[in-house]
């Protein structure tokens, strides 16, 4: 009688063997057959060891692709291997496939729902996709298991800025401000370009109110107008009250890594309650997404502006007036780090200034630095510098008494240096007024503006605490 080593009654399975051998002869196959299946499996498991380390060291290189095809050989020998879905995820993520990633880290909490932190990352990921909910809620999930450390902060950032992106989507957005200032040099200068210097300190009470609609946001498209309203009012020097109205249109166009902006503006401009300026300004830019840390904003403007009631002294037009427009375009380099919470700017700019009058007519060239960090407490510190240098085209009437007309004795071309630092701190007070977000900021600015013309040569510094509410 013949025996199957697997099943006696099985006419399928393993050969036959004859009936006295038939005991040793199973046992010596399921011997075999175990040994092979060890050794295949340390086989696999020991290349998964290798191509896993492998990918963990082209990562930490930032070699993500490379790294990518080592992680997909590690899962196919082990498919249910959590840490090797979290790291696709993270190459995918870096790579800019944004949708993968979501899918290579939704599967590693699949596996192992205990390894939390793979909920940050989900959260970046949704965030990259502006599915900002899922991202919300991916980030609260993270924080419900580990409420404290660098990453916790960063997700409670990452939240604030999700709430922030939310209200800049709604159809309408409204904000306010009061702030209290105190100037050391009361100075008259729409546009950074200087009309008057007092040489007298004196604090003022400043308004502000922004109102944007949004109507039109389709696929990649979004049309939208707003309106601004600025008013400050002086303590003692009222002669210096400004108002000034500025409505706006706006439109763009988003695509994958790039965004196309253009906004066209009429501003109206009073002093001391009298007309004092009008302007048109075209405002072209350009958003790039560099990377995943780097990004760039090259925009330019262009304005046509009148002002209105100068004193001008009798054949002194071609000298003095001041109507003409002037440009500005370059770009503003951003980079990203600490988790994204904090960022860093670089800017350069050249501008040109072409007037009715000869006094105002410029050629510039300026250079930005900003820093953004948030520190303890929830405050963030936002940290500015700025340096330009205009060099004016012609003799200025101001060089030689009787300042403001021009003669013979005027001889020197206006060349002004101007160095701007300035520094704030800002706190989120939360939702006191349930359905408005308000923050808190004071903040300082330095001003030296440093001209080889005498009247145009000054400093002056700028104290200030303002109330800010957004809905």
């Amino acid at each position: 009688m013949q025996q199957n080593c697997l099943d006696p009654k099985s006419s399928i399975g393993y050969a036959p063997v004859p009936g006295r051998f038939a005991g040793w002869g199973c046992i010596l196959i399921i011997l075999s057959s175990l040994l092979i299946l060890l050794a295949t499996m340390a086989d696999a498991s020991s290349k998964a060891e290798v191509t896993y380390a492998k990918g963990i060291l082209d990562f930490g290189k930032g070699n993500y692709e490379k790294a990518l095809d080592y992680f997909h050989e590690t899962a196919a020998l082990e498919p249910h291997n959590p840490h090797v879905r979290f790291y696709i995820g993270l190459c995918l993520s870096n790579i800019g496939k944004f949708e993968e990633a979501v899918l290579e880290l939704q599967k590693a909490l699949q596996i192992q729902p205990s390894l939390t932190y793979v909920h940050y990352h989900l959260g970046l990921a949704f965030y990259r996709l502006q599915r900002y909910p899922q991202a919300e809620e991916a980030f609260k999930a993270f924080l419900t298991a580990n409420p404290v450390g660098p990453e916790a902060r960063a997700a409670r950032h990452n939240i604030n800025v999700i709430k922030r992106r939310e209200s800049e989507r709604r159809i309408l957005q409204l904000q306010g401000s009061v702030s209290v200032q105190y100037d050391d040099n009361v100075t008259l200068e729409p546009n950074d370009d200087i009309f008057d210097v007092t040489d007298q300190e004196d604090g003022r009470t400043v308004f502000t109110f922004r109102g944007r609609l949004l109507p039109v946001r389709t696929g990649p498209w979004y049309l939208g107008g707003d309106y601004a309203f600025f008013q400050s009012l002086q303590f003692d020097l009222s002669e210096y009250d400004i108002q000034e109205h500025v409505a706006r249109v706006f439109t763009g166009y988003k695509l994958n890594r790039t965004t196309l902006r253009l906004a066209a503006d009429y501003s109206y401009t009073t002093l001391d309650r009298h007309s004092f300026s009008k302007a048109v300004t075209i405002l072209p830019s350009i958003s790039i997404r560099q990377t995943d840390r780097l990004s760039a904003v090259v925009s330019g403007l262009y304005r046509d502006s009148n002002f209105l009631n100068q004193v001008i002294p009798a054949g002194q037009r071609d000298v003095r007036d001041r109507d003409g427009w002037n440009t500005l375009v370059g770009f503003d380099q951003y980079l990203t780090f600490n988790r994204k919470r904090s960022l860093t700017r670089l800017s350069y700019f050249y501008g040109a200034s072409r007037n009715d009058g000869s006094d105002w007519e410029y050629d510039s060239h300026q250079v930005g630095l900003g820093l953004h960090l948030p520190l303890v407490w929830g405050i963030e510190l936002d940290l500015d510098g700025l340096y330009r240098r205009r060099n004016y085209l012609h003799d200025n009437s101001f060089d030689a008494d009787p300042l403001g007309i021009l003669t013979d004795a005027d001889q020197d071309k206006r060349r002004d240096n101007r160095y701007v630092g300035s520094i704030k701190l800002q706190r989120s007070l939360g939702r006191p007024l349930i359905f408005s977000d308000t923050y808190l900021s004071a903040d300082f600015t330095h001003i030296r503006n440093d001209s080889n013309i005498d009247f145009f040569d000054y400093d002056r510094n700028i104290t200030g605490l303002t109330l800010t509410i957004k809905y």
